[in-house]
């Protein structure tokens, strides 16, 4: 039995190449496996803590994101009125606004988030928690933890606010994190808060804007009933949100479902990255056992049975395996946590109190351990099964006789060589398919990541199609439509300044539905019929006509979900009125509200008894550079803020792009990952497959050698089958990526609950080509170098 390990242990050290080569292989399937679980098992265990620790409200009127505020403002008495309603334990009310800041007097204005609290010392719901300092007084401010990293805010500094259009000094008291704060990479501006009579001395609201309330244990439906419930009360006060009320679950964070959707199809393709490495696993057992041939027969002719054949060889694969996970498991659980601590950063969430990714180790150990060992079976039971007469009756000098060959013998004028190398290219099929899968599914996903990315950012890119403006501008309250668009479109540089009504706290559902129960929350757009400020991109049904009164463009993604369809008629509730309305169209919106619809804006004023008013200006400019645009906003804002309109906020459509797309970033570039380590496995499956070829055409090289080929000639036959079958399965991976990128983007689309659609990226083969070229000139350099310094003497001596 000695002897037997000790043989395994020479096979696995001495071919350190090969050993490499499997053990590479193996690690970076187990590798992809713990990353993508581990990754998973740790955000969400910190988001959830993070989450809970914060007390979140359940309902949120008005926020808590950007460009959701309620106008007028409402009182305490009002707040005090809201929680005491049936079904609320508690409301709390809260002030923000939009503010420019900089950190030194020399700076630009950078646009900020300021907020007032009633009381620090006595927060309710989405409590802010402080790191350092002490809570804001008069004339002092805390920066959220974000802002103190991201823009260099330090304790003790001083910041500036303009106020009419002079900066006004004040020192930063504290540094508190908000697990509401928008993450930077989803375009999130510093965050400051102060308190209620500052707000009011930096120009600030002086009443309520946003709402936050609770329920005595949450419930999803229930909590839009009493949403809904509270709007309508609002509504009665004459007291309207921009943006639809919120609901969220105080046990899972609100990114939660995205970031699992989007991490379950990764944990997919790190198993598939495992499953090809296995086809590697089966080359390097096959290439050990036709090397080893003779051996097995001599082994066999002294005694040696099935048993004891088949014992050594799935040694040789438990070693690679155990190498494998010893370095793949650790730098797993490392990349994991390293990984996590960035994306818990850009999602705003403290990485702190790691949990160690147990499932992902066991799951790593489980499919380590037992996929390689499965997929060696069948190379290593042939081993088992060769027999001495197999193993003597000769090795290595065979002339293919297959269609291949046949064809070829056909064709006159093609050089030796030319022939050889696409003969020796075909000569082993099954392997050939087991590496062009590698390669072929390699090349599939890195194209389909590609894609993705495009359709992802083409949509944005485009995104102007649909929203057409420069500046978009939200006010408090309703402004007189007639009245802003001409104080505003008569200002210099403007051309054109368009109102819009972006109406909330809707709800829709079917005419069979008359319970309810799949009722859904709307957000209607009210567009004006000369104007061309807002354009969606319809995809069934037709747009509105001049003549539709209670007709409607709908959200396709909301058509679904309620099982509507072009023709049907749905029920509408605005405010207390239910009314039906005729679904005309469907249609796809850039932004990342999935229920945005589309309707007339006369007949959506009229159904709210604004008639003649609106909510949002689109303001489309001369000047076209951000910097320029960045300035202008602020100017026009400030300008009607001065004219009594009381802006909440303003945005560039830069800006707009930028927070609806931020997030895709991350989902791309983890979707490159595991396309790099993909094609990293294809590779390494050329080279072992070449490798073996080499192995097995021993005596023929030498035979060539004997007659006169240079070492260059033979090694270029190594390159050119390499080459040949790069080339091959680039042909074949690049229409297959074509399916694959319009079902993967639809699983993304779905896992992030955002219709990005599907746009093919022609680069993504290009880029591939060129990838696939110098994968497999490397990957064949080993064996041609191998070739070219083999003597004749030692291939002939031979087996």
């Amino acid at each position: 039995m000695q002897v037997l390990w000790r043989k395994v242990w020479r096979d696995v050290w001495t071919r350190k190449a090969r050993t490499f080569q499997v053990v590479l292989s193996i690690g970076v399937g187990v590798f992809a496996i713990g990353l993508t679980m581990g990754l998973l098992d740790i955000m969400e265990d910190r988001m959830t803590a993070t989450w809970r620790s914060a007390t979140p409200a359940h309902i949120w009127i008005g926020g808590p994101f950007f460009g959701s505020r309620i106008g007028p403002g409402v009182d305490d008495d009002t707040i005090r009125a809201i929680g005491n309603m049936p079904g609320i334990d508690g409301a709390e009310g809260q002030i923000s606004t939009r503010i420019r800041w900089k950190l030194r007097l020399e700076d630009e204005w950078e646009p900020a988030r300021l907020t007032a609290r009633a009381d620090y010392g006595n927060q309710t719901y989405d409590v802010l928690t402080l790191d350092e300092g002490t809570w804001p007084v008069g004339g002092g401010v805390i920066s959220e933890r974000g802002t103190a990293g991201n823009f260099d805010v330090p304790l003790n500094s001083t910041v500036y606010f303009e106020v009419n259009e002079r900066p006004r000094a004040m020192r930063v008291v504290g540094v508190a994190y908000d697990v509401l704060a928008e993450p930077v990479i989803f375009g999130g501006d510093a965050a400051f808060y102060v308190t209620r009579r500052d707000m009011a001395k930096l120009g600030g609201p002086t009443s309520f804007n946003q709402i936050k309330a609770a329920l005595p244990q949450y419930d999803e439906e229930v909590a839009k009933e009493r949403a809904l419930a509270v709007t309508d009360r609002l509504d009665r006060l004459g007291i309207r949100p921009h943006g639809t009320a919120e609901t969220f679950d105080p046990e899972r964070h609100f990114f939660q479902d995205t970031i699992n959707g989007i991490f379950l199809l990764l944990v997919v393709m790190s198993f598939l990255t495992l499953a090809l490495s296995l086809f590697l696993v089966v080359n390097t057992i096959t290439a050990i056992v036709t090397e080893q041939v003779p051996q097995i027969g001599v082994m066999k002719a002294i005694g040696a049975g099935p048993r004891e054949i088949f014992r050594i060889y799935l040694s040789n694969v438990m070693i690679y395996v155990v190498l494998a996970l010893a370095i793949a498991i650790p730098l797993g659980v490392l990349g994991a946590l390293q990984l996590s601590a960035v994306m818990l950063g850009l999602f705003n969430v403290p990485a702190e109190d790691f949990k160690f990714p147990l499932t992902a180790v066991v799951t790593q150990l489980g499919v380590g351990l037992v996929a390689p060992l499965a997929a060696a079976l069948w190379p290593v039971r042939a081993a088992a099964r060769t027999t001495v007469r197999d193993a003597i009756s000769g090795y290595g000098l065979s002339v293919g006789a297959g269609l291949v060959e046949r064809g070829l013998s056909r064709l006159e004028g093609l050089p030796p060589l030319v022939v050889m190398t696409v003969s020796n290219t075909f000569r082993h099929k099954g392997r050939l398919a087991m590496t062009l899968a590698a390669l072929v599914f390699g090349g599939a996903i890195f194209m389909m990541v590609i894609t993705v990315r495009a359709s992802m950012f083409g949509f944005f890119d485009g995104f102007l199609e649909t929203y057409r403006f420069n500046i978009m501008i939200g006010f408090e309250r309703p402004q007189r439509i007639a009245s802003t668009e001409t104080m505003v479109g008569g200002l210099p540089g403007i051309e054109y300044a368009e109102m819009l009504q972006f109406q909330g706290g809707v709800s829709v559902r079917r005419i069979d539905d008359a319970e309810g129960l799949d009722e859904e929350s709307l957000q209607l757009i009210g567009v004006a019929k000369a104007g061309n400020a807002y354009g969606p991109v319809v995809t069934a049904g037709r747009y509105l006509l001049p003549e539709d009164q209670r007709a409607i463009v709908l959200n396709e993604h909301l058509a679904e979900e309620l099982g509507t369809s072009v023709g049907d008629d749905v029920v509408i509730e605005i405010g207390d009125t239910e009314r039906l309305w005729t679904v005309v169209g469907l249609l796809v919106d850039a932004n990342a509200n999935q229920t945005a619809s589309v309707v007339w804006l006369d007949v959506l004023a009229r159904e709210m008894n604004r008639v003649g008013r609106g909510t949002t200006l689109f303001v489309g400019t001369s000047a076209q550079d951000e910097a320029s645009l960045d300035d202008l906003a602020q100017e026009l804002s400030d300008w009607l803020d001065a004219h009594g309109k009381d802006v909440s906020f303003s945005l560039t459509s830069a800006r707009f792009a930028e927070r609806n797309s931020g997030g895709l970033i991350i989902i791309v570039y983890l979707l490159l990952v595991i396309a790099v380590l993909i094609a990293v496995v294809g590779g390494v499956g050329l080279s072992g497959a070449l490798s073996i070829g080499a192995l097995e055409r021993q005596t023929e090289i030498g035979v060539m050698r004997a007659i006169g080929a240079s070492g260059r000639a033979v090694g270029g036959i190594f390159v050119g089958e390499g080459l040949m079958i790069g080339l091959f399965s680039w042909l074949i991976a690049v229409p297959l990526s074509i399916p694959l990128g319009i079902a993967f983007s639809q699983l993304i689309a779905d896992a992030i609950d955002f219709q990005f659609g599907y746009s093919y990226a022609p680069e993504g083969a290009a880029i591939w080509l060129v990838v696939v070229v110098v994968l497999s000139v490397t990957a064949s350099g080993m064996p041609a170098w191998r070739a070219t310094r083999t003597s004749v003497r030692e291939v002939l001596s031979y087996g």
